[in-house]
């Protein structure tokens, strides 16, 4: 018996090697930043597009997309600023306040997918990690100190 493959053979075994959460598996992260403030986070995250998944975004809009985004991301319940064909803006409003005095609790998160670079930026200092699927929760201040406060 002679078995072979079909060009529709092929395509799925590529579609299921290189697919991603998003289903398309023409979504690739390139980088997170996470800027926190004052009980709010912005979100900023780029990422490349290719293959069909380019085209379907102009011709679509961005709804396909940003869903596709915030479920890579696990932000589910993020506000949504902007979608674009390189980057996306989020917002989130889950940052717990600690002890009053300025000071926040940026939690713990998951995200669902590798992310080969992300920035987590406080009024005091940038940390950056690579290649992470986990993020720790942090405190940190709202605003930089000032001479009169030390």
């Amino acid at each position: 018996m002679v078995t072979g493959t079909t060009p529709a053979d092929v395509i799925s075994n590529d579609l299921n090697e290189n697919s991603d959460i998003s289903g398309s598996g023409q979504i690739s992260i390139d980088s997170v930043t996470i800027v926190c403030g004052e009980g709010t986070a912005t979100v900023y995250v780029t990422y490349s597009l290719t293959g069909v998944t380019h085209f379907l975004f102009f011709v679509f809009g961005s709804s396909s997309l940003e869903r596709d985004i915030v479920e890579m991301l696990g932000f589910t319940d993020a506000l949504v600023v902007f979608v674009g064909a390189e980057e996306a803006e989020l917002m989130l409003s889950d940052i717990a306040t600690v002890y009053g005095d300025g000071i926040y609790w940026l939690p713990a998160h998951t995200f669902q997918t590798m992310i080969p670079t992300v920035e987590v930026v406080t009024p005091q200092q940038t940390f950056t990690y690579s290649n992470i699927t986990e993020l720790s929760g942090m405190v940190y201040y709202a605003s930089y100190a000032s001479e009169e406060s030390l």
